[in-house]
């Protein structure tokens, strides 16, 4: 089984290889935010990868993205990053960028969520938002 600091190595790499506009850099693991891409003397992008969060009974937890509550479950994911953009920012990064990424999910989901997003407009502090889909390894980018 992977720590969740390889699992974190893991997406920000293959987001990396797969988005042909990541800026140049050095990526060092960090804590609040996950990660820094150091681009020049003292600046960096911070990154923070998260999860998607599932509905369940009791309320929201982690896990694979749901047809009918996948745009509930990106407002709830964003929400509690959302809580922490305070540390975040206190390391003064250039820019904040969040990755939430699913797997094991229904591709009529990941359908009917870019579809809702397109529609509405996230409202978040963060820079960049993205949803990036592990089975068929999809960016999407929310904000």
């Amino acid at each position: 089984m992977e720590s969740k600091s390889e699992q974190e190595w893991l997406i920000v790499r293959s987001f990396r290889d797969l988005d042909p506009s990541f800026p140049k850099g050095r990526l060092v693991k960090s804590e609040s935010p996950d990660f820094k891409l150091r681009m020049s003397k003292g600046a960096f992008i911070g990154i923070e990868i998260t999860r998607i969060r599932m509905m369940t009974d009791e309320g929201f937890s982690t896990g694979i993205l749901s047809n009918s509550t996948g745009y509930d479950q990106v407002l709830a994911t964003l929400e509690a990053k959302e809580k922490k953009i305070g540390v975040y920012r206190k390391q003064k990064p250039d820019s904040l960028w969040l990755i939430i990424f699913a797997d094991h999910s229904e591709q009529r989901a990941i359908e009917k969520l870019i579809k809702t997003l397109l529609q509405k407009k996230l409202t978040t502090q963060f820079n960049r938002v993205y949803f990036f889909n592990l089975d068929n390894h999809s960016i999407h980018t929310l904000k």
